[in-house]
């Protein structure tokens, strides 16, 4: 559960050696080639869930259309 920043570094290198295998740039493997924008979501940390609820509501009009 804990450590995502790590789990994403791992995510990202795993995606790299990857596309190296099939010799293939990344945009394509992960079908946003096309794209003018890429879609992104927050990744929030664990705590209480009044806090977590508040720091949402205040940034609900930002662009974020997820978050994790």
């Amino acid at each position: 559960m804990g450590f995502n920043y790590a789990k994403a570094v791992i995510d990202i290198a795993l995606w790299g050696i990857i596309g190296k295998h099939y010799n293939t740039p990344l945009c394509e493997l992960l079908g946003i080639a096309e794209r003018d924008k890429l879609p992104s979501c927050y990744t929030i940390s664990i705590e209480v869930p009044e806090k977590l609820r508040a720091w949402l509501w205040q940034n609900k009009s930002k662009a974020m259309k997820g978050c994790k």
